[in-house]
């Protein structure tokens, strides 16, 4: 059975439907999937596509929009008859399943939702056939659960994220994941899956219930990330690794060193973090036993209790252990320009103060593409559940200006293309001084109305950050991220 495309346009504004904030900033719909998760769903269906500060899928521009990404990935799916599969995914990537459910029956797609199983069931609307009844049976033979489905309690439970180089590196991480259920740690290897599995669903739910992933660093696990062509399922889980390392969750992942050196084998991001070193055999069970410590939460080496000195203190060198303590941590906080707000440094690592001047004086008419990469990268990050300002101010100001960020870029988003120089995005109904389409004139004034509150809101931000937070440097930040978003 295939939808017609009315029936596809209506399940398209549903799975890529826009996010919706209260007043604080804060998304207020369960089932809002962002571009990452929507990359995540239809790979899930056999697509091979990937997520770098924006949606990168073939046939499709770059940076190109969720909405037309959806409606391009339905409209295949539909051509092969899968709408039924899609509608599931859907519904295994929603918080709220009874609530999409329902949206779902709203849509009238001749396709019911089967109650409390969260399946799918395609009815085609022909009163001259009926379905003949099936009757119920038992069988051994029913595929094998996965091992996410009984995950046991009280163990700690580590996903290994590693790369194919050769079957004597997958013998060995297999080796290292038996090892550590052995030791009563529940290892997730994709080597355990049985077949049929989906490797992406694995890949996103493995990593989101571990407590800990396990990054097994190679030279060719540095190659494979390194690659934006390559899209293996190491390269999404060090998307996944990323946007969690950007959102603070650094912890979480831990870099086991097999071969090369750490430069060599992790990116920037993981080369930088202490982890355990498992290239000499010969200290293998050693450092399984320190691993082991480490996740249970008893590290082989910790530091002493704080003692009190055994020698008298003079005056003239300290007043009292108390005071000292006071004036180190005050120290400490003056070292910190960002005072504490580790979500603020990550956006301005994602923004350009100089690229949002030039979009004020080119907006409407067009705009930087290296303003879509920092669109993507701030929604990801003030969008995720740990994202925190503590600076009432701070958060406000910033959540004002993304909201009108957010409105002008959703408003236009069928109207923009790439332009020739492939460095700016231009708004193609405009040709000279004229616009060619109706709806697009009234869009564009639209933005016209969004932009001057816009400009407002960012100013606010501006100032406040540059007031509050004068030893932040902005235009380094912004020197750094014109470099690396570099579209020449």
């Amino acid at each position: 059975m295939k939808l017609p495309p009315g029936d596809i346009k209506n399940l398209t504004e549903l799975i890529a439907l826009k996010l919706k904030q209260d007043k604080n900033g804060k998304s207020i719909d369960k089932n809002y999937l962002s571009g990452k998760d929507l990359v995540s769903l239809f790979n899930s269906l056999g697509f091979k596509d990937a997520y770098n500060n924006g949606i990168e899928a073939e046939g499709l521009p770059e940076n190109c929009s969720r909405k037309d990404y959806t409606r391009n990935r339905l409209n295949q799916l539909n051509a092969q008859g899968m709408i039924p599969e899609a509608i599931n995914a859907y519904l295994s990537f929603c918080e709220d399943k009874d609530f999409a459910e329902a949206k779902i029956e709203e849509l009238s797609l001749g396709i019911s939702t089967l109650s409390g199983q969260n399946k799918i069931s395609v009815n085609i609307k022909d009163d001259n056939t009926k379905s003949p009844k099936m009757s119920k049976r038992t069988t051994q033979f029913a595929p094998p659960p996965s091992q996410l489905d009984n995950i046991p309690e009280g163990y700690p439970v580590v996903f290994i994220s590693y790369a194919w180089d050769d079957e004597d590196h997958k013998k060995w991480v297999k080796k290292l994941a038996d090892d550590l259920r052995n030791n009563g740690v529940y290892s997730l290897l994709d080597q355990y899956n049985p077949k049929g599995e989906s490797l992406t669903k694995f890949m996103v739910n493995g990593i989101e219930v571990a407590d800990r992933v396990l990054v097994i660093g190679s030279p060719r696990y540095k190659e494979k990330i390194d690659n934006p062509k390559d899209h293996s399922g190491v390269k999404f889980e060090d998307q996944i690794l990323t946007i969690d390392i950007y959102r603070g969750i650094e912890r979480k992942y831990i870099p086991l060193l097999r071969r090369g050196t750490f430069e060599e084998s992790f990116g920037k991001l993981m080369s930088e973090k202490d982890g355990f070193d498992f290239r000499d055999d010969s200290k293998y069970d050693e450092t399984l036993e320190d691993l082991v410590l480490e996740l249970y939460g008893k590290p082989s080496t910790t530091p002493p209790p704080l003692g009190k000195p055994k020698f008298s203190l003079s005056s003239n060198t300290v007043n009292s252990p108390s005071n000292n303590n006071n004036k180190v941590t005050s120290q400490i906080k003056n070292k910190d320009p960002f005072k504490g707000e580790k979500f603020l440094k990550s956006l301005l690592e994602t923004f350009s103060f100089n690229l949002m001047d030039e979009y004020f004086h080119n907006m409407p008419e067009r705009f930087d593409m290296r303003i879509s990469d920092s669109f993507d990268a701030w929604e990801a990050i003030i969008t995720s559940s740990v994202f925190i300002i503590h600076d009432k101010q701070l958060d406000d100001v910033i959540k004002e200006f993304f909201k009108d960020w957010y409105d002008i870029t959703n408003l236009g988003l069928n109207y923009y293309e790439i332009s020739n120089n492939h460095i700016d995005y231009h708004f193609y109904p405009l040709k000279g001084d004229i616009i060619t389409d109706s709806k697009a004139e009234v869009c564009f004034n639209e933005m016209m109305k969004i932009l001057h509150k816009m400009l407002k809101s960012y100013r606010a931000m501006t100032t406040y950050i540059k007031a509050e937070y004068p030893d932040i440097d902005l235009e380094d930040f912004s020197r750094k991220f014109e470099i690396e978003h570099s579209k020449i």
